[in-house]
């Protein structure tokens, strides 16, 4: 039987093969429309059939031609643009249009902590940012979808029949199926083949204006008696071919594009299933869901009138069709799972009866098991003690040559002063997360707390200057505030930084519900603690990278070539092998090792520069690094690793650095030490 991973990889390719047929119907489309303009100028030019020749036409007429498909392809493009625009809202207004309510990250609701904590268990598995998670309290049937252009602005929702319906493993895969829809770009292909099809359904509009115009001015000249030639019976003759030829032909552009897009919903699908099984590692989750729709009346189908629009978005098909159907067969998709599947629900259904009676007695079954601290409670409790053991064996340092300067220092940088070599630490109990330090960073009101904490200086003038800034952030109630920052302080040092990033994930997750205006002060405010001391740590970057990147994410920039970018892919290189080098040499190693690594579409690797280390140049470059292409994101984060990696030790600061420049390319990383 092929494994998961055999149909992920037949899914991407048949997806591209079918990507390659519509733009063939595209190119197609503009072929006929260049043809009938071809003949047109032949019949304006009072020339008989048996003398047309194709090429000879086309010689003569090349300008027109070449005119001609440039018009077809600007009203495609532009219409494009524009409803691309209008599609690339964020994953959260997806969520609302539809009815979606948004799921408060301290809810006391049982199955909306389970819905939760599910989602934070795929994010983990994925390696990409907890999205928004919503409800749609008004749709009994069962489904669930995944909107947004990126992963830091994406939407999971799912239906309240899913909610109260399905096992916790069946959540799972559903949960886990539409993360890879965020994670393998779906809905940005999905936005640009709609868009697409919408250029070519403007072409239709327009020959069906013209046919409008030539049939209302045929009526018009009707009444018209004159003896002097009339040219108004051969301009309608014109207007009605024209028009005609024109809607028969981006009609037919439109049905193929949509059959097109269509068997392309259908591969994501299955490359969705399968991406599932591996972050759940649990097919028969994937297989039970898709039963459980099959057993209930109506499946998945949406009551929402713009349901159609978002089908292919959606986990099962939310309306029904058949010739333009986005998802496969479900007897065909659970087969893939369980090839002695015999398309009988009848086992199913009673399984979900008993379950259903089982919750309404108060006695529901181990699946459904009351999931109050959640995944990443559990999550930091076991960073910590992989931290914690990883430091007991770690070897002491060497000391740096004489006259050498630590070498995560330099202008704007700075690193933590290392830590005495005391040798082997003896195994002791790794702190955890008490229930209310969880609770704490589930409440909106408490999360700023913790991430402010985090950047807080030890005593000293530093440190007092900060908390003057998280007084003057809360005037009215600074003391609170900065009692709270203090409390959170003293928490936090119980945690190595592995421990300490994934609690200010936590934090900067549960901050996704406050108003932008929120957002944007607090961002603020975590700027100004970071510069309090005029330096900053790869630790301190990352916390506040992470904070702009989820909650504050940009505008897509334009893309550009990866050649036209080589200066900041080697200000970020530069940076990146500085961090864990303790001499010159060694840094020069890890630069040269990650370029090397890039593709040559990024161009010949220049010499090596030993410019002074900068961090105001290493933010603004890696901003700009957000133009690359999506295969050169890729390209660029492994040859990222490949200098991280080049002395077979990853440091602290250079993971959190590394961390920093997935985020901000919107390239998932998978948790690790």
């Amino acid at each position: 039987m092929p494994s998961f991973l055999d149909y992920q990889e037949k899914a991407r390719k048949r997806t591209k093969r079918l990507v390659a047929l519509y733009v063939l119907c595209l190119a197609g489309l503009v072929a006929a429309f260049c043809l009938i303009v071809a003949f047109v100028l032949h019949l304006a030019q009072f020339e008989t059939a048996e003398n047309f020749s194709l090429g000879d036409r086309i010689r003569e007429n090349g300008g027109i031609l070449a005119l001609t498909a440039f018009a077809v392809l600007a009203v495609v493009g532009i219409a494009t643009a524009v409803k691309t625009r209008q599609l690339g809202d964020g994953g959260t207004r997806v969520a609302e249009s539809l009815g979606g309510r948004r799921v408060a990250p301290n809810t006391r609701d049982r199955l909306e902590r389970r819905l939760l904590n599910v989602v934070e268990e795929m994010a983990i598995a994925s390696g990409i940012a907890i999205p928004a998670v919503y409800v749609l309290d008004e749709e009994e049937g069962i489904n669930a979808f995944a909107a947004g252009y990126s992963p830091n602005d994406a939407a999971v929702a799912v239906t309240h029949g899913a909610l109260t319906t399905l096992s916790r493993e069946e959540l799972q895969s559903v949960v886990g199926h539409e993360f890879s829809h965020v994670l393998n770009g779906d809905m940005r292909l999905n936005v640009r083949l709609m868009a697409s099809i919408f250029g070519i359904v403007c072409i239709a509009v327009f020959g069906r204006i013209l046919l409008r115009a030539g049939i209302e001015l045929g009526v018009r000249s009707r009444p018209r008696r004159s003896k002097d030639k009339d040219p108004t019976p051969a301009i309608v003759v014109m207007l009605l071919a024209a028009g005609a030829t024109v809607w028969l032909l981006g009609s037919l552009g439109v049905l193929f594009g949509r059959l097109l897009q269509s068997s392309i919903s259908r591969q994501r699908e299955f490359l969705a299933d399968a991406s599932s099984v591996q972050f759940t590692r649990n097919p028969h989750g994937m297989a039970g869901a898709l039963r459980t729709i099959g057993a209930v009346s109506g499946h998945g189908v949406l009551a929402n009138p713009r349901a159609a629009e978002v089908s292919h978005m959606l986990f099962s098909a939310g309306s029904l069709g058949l010739l333009f159907a986005t998802h496969p067969p479900l007897e065909r998709r659970i087969r893939r799972f369980e090839p002695d599947f015999n398309g009988d629900y009848r086992p199913t259904y009673e399984a979900l009866r008993r379950r259903m009676a089982a919750r309404a007695a108060g006695t529901p079954e181990d699946d459904d098991r009351d999931d109050t601290e959640g995944l990443r409670g559990v999550l930091a409790g076991a960073i910590l003690r992989r931290a914690a053991r990883a430091e007991a064996r770690r070897p002491a340092p060497p000391p740096p040559p004489a006259g050498h300067a630590p070498s995560a220092s330099a202008a704007g940088f700075a690193s933590p002063p290392p830590s005495p070599a005391t040798g082997p630490a003896p195994e002791t109990p790794a702190p955890s997360l008490s229930p209310d330090e969880l609770a704490s960073l589930r409440d909106p009101d408490c999360a700023p707390s913790a991430l402010c904490a985090a950047l807080l200086a030890d005593e000293g003038p530093v440190r007092d200057a900060q908390l003057a800034a998280v007084r003057s952030a809360w005037p009215a109630d600074d003391a609170a505030r900065a009692d709270l920052a203090l409390d959170w302080r003293r928490h936090l040092a119980r945690f190595s930084g592995p421990g300490r990033r994934a609690i200010c994930e936590l934090a900067v997750e549960t901050l996704r519900v406050l108003p932008e205006a929120d957002r944007r002060a607090l961002a603020d405010l975590l700027h100004r603690l970071v510069a309090a001391d005029g330096a900053v740590t790869p630790f301190e970057f990352a916390v506040e990278t992470t904070f702009r990147n989820r909650l504050l994410p940009p505008r897509p920039a334009a893309l550009l070539p990866a050649r036209a970018l080589a200066e900041p892919v080697r200000t970020v290189l530069f940076t990146l092998a500085h961090f864990g080098a303790p001499t010159p040499a060694e840094r020069t190693r890890a630069f040269v090792a990650g370029l090397s690594a890039l593709p040559s579409a990024f161009g010949a690797p220049a010499a090596v520069p030993e410019p002074e280390l900068d961090f105001s140049a290493f933010s603004a470059a890696l901003g700009r690094l957000r133009a690359l292409r999506p295969a050169d994101k890729a390209s660029f984060l492994a040859a990222c690793r490949a200098a991280a990696f080049a002395d077979a030790v990853v440091t602290e600061d250079e993971d959190e650095t590394l961390r920093a420049i997935a985020g901000t390319l919107d390239i998932p990383l998978a948790p690790s030490l």
